[in-house]
């Protein structure tokens, strides 16, 4: 995840559920985020578990779903990297804050099950997209690898957290399926 095109509410939200609050200012945000980060990959930081209001977290995920929607939907061969980039984050932060809520209303886990497919869905499209545009350049000027490999590596990447992600939300979803049927 690109903790540059992160905007403001997700830079707030990141923070909150690695336990940090009271940054104001987005480069402040920016540079705490980063550094958290790295510390959560070597180890040397493991985040409280912070619970957020599962039905407010679900309206922000609902409304990001149109929106990254309307995004991907619009990308064309005159598309930036930053763009497609800004895409890309959009989606890891979305699928990722689907996965953190949790919640034992049947309504919420019935939202989530129809949120997660729906962003998973739009993992799919966005890469289909990609895909289309590394073609489309490879035809129309093989010498012009810069903009190619921009998708390709943004293609490969997605990919590669569609299968990852779509196996530990499906197991999410599944765990509280069954936790709620035991109920």
């Amino acid at each position: 995840m690109n903790v540059e095109r992160l905007f403001k509410e997700e830079l707030e939200y990141e923070l909150k559920i690695r336990g940090i609050t009271g940054i104001n200012t987005v480069d402040e945000m920016r540079k705490k985020l980063r550094t958290i980060l790295k510390l959560e990959t070597t180890g040397k930081y493991v985040p409280p578990v912070v619970e957020l209001p599962s039905a407010s977290e679900l309206l922000v995920c609902e409304e990001k779903l149109t929106i990254i929607g309307k995004k991907i939907f619009s990308i064309s061969p005159t598309s930036s990297a930053d763009e497609i980039d800004k895409i890309d984050t959009g989606l890891l932060h979305l699928i990722n804050r689907l996965n953190q809520i949790t919640t034992t209303d049947a309504t919420e886990i019935g939202k989530k099950s129809e949120a997660v497919p729906k962003c998973l869905g739009l993992f799919e499209e966005f890469v289909k997209k990609l895909e289309n545009q590394n073609k489309n350049v490879k035809e129309q000027n093989p010498e012009d690898s810069q903009q190619r490999n921009i998708a390709k590596g943004i293609n490969d990447e997605s990919a590669e957290n569609i299968q990852r992600l779509t196996k530990a939300v499906h197991e999410d979803v599944g765990i509280m399926m069954i936790d709620y049927a035991k109920k």
